[in-house]
């Protein structure tokens, strides 16, 4: 049996240490998912069967007939556009569904068609994440002529 001395044990020990660590940082970084905007209909019907995370803002907040679910609308048509299909099992850990009205969310899952819209399930609370709200621009002042 052969014996290494302190400077290639400690050499071997570098080597795999930067050798794990870079295997496990590639092992890590998953793709990025698309980013869509809930109002471009013609993206998102091309995203259907894709996990993909959808941005933009709650305009109603619905509920379902007889299943329980609930519906985070993102367009005024109740007949078309994007919506989040919140299913029971998310509920106790989200906030009330009231709260999102309004404000910017990303909703991240696999994109499907339901009648003529395209929705996630969310099955998850951390399906959903708040946004922050960009601050509104100053109108600017007109000149005068």
């Amino acid at each position: 049996m052969r014996c290494l001395s302190q400077s290639q044990l400690l050499a071997c020990a570098v080597v795999t240490l930067f050798t794990c660590s870079l295997s496990d940082s590639y092992a890590s970084k998953k793709p990025a998912i698309p980013v869509l905007a809930a109002l471009d209909n013609k993206a998102l019907a091309q995203k259907t069967g894709k996990t993909i995370a959808v941005e933009g803002v709650v305009t109603s907040v619905g509920k379902g007939s007889k299943d329980g679910v609930r519906f985070l609308d993102f367009s005024q048509s109740k007949t078309t556009g994007f919506v989040a299909a919140v299913f029971p099992v998310a509920y106790p850990k989200m906030d009330a569904l009231k709260n999102y009205l309004g404000k910017t969310i990303r909703v991240t899952g696999e994109l499907e068609k339901y009648k003529k819209r395209t929705q996630i399930k969310i099955l998850k609370a951390s399906q959903i994440k708040v946004l922050p709200t960009p601050a509104p621009r100053p109108t600017p002042a007109k000149k005068k002529s």
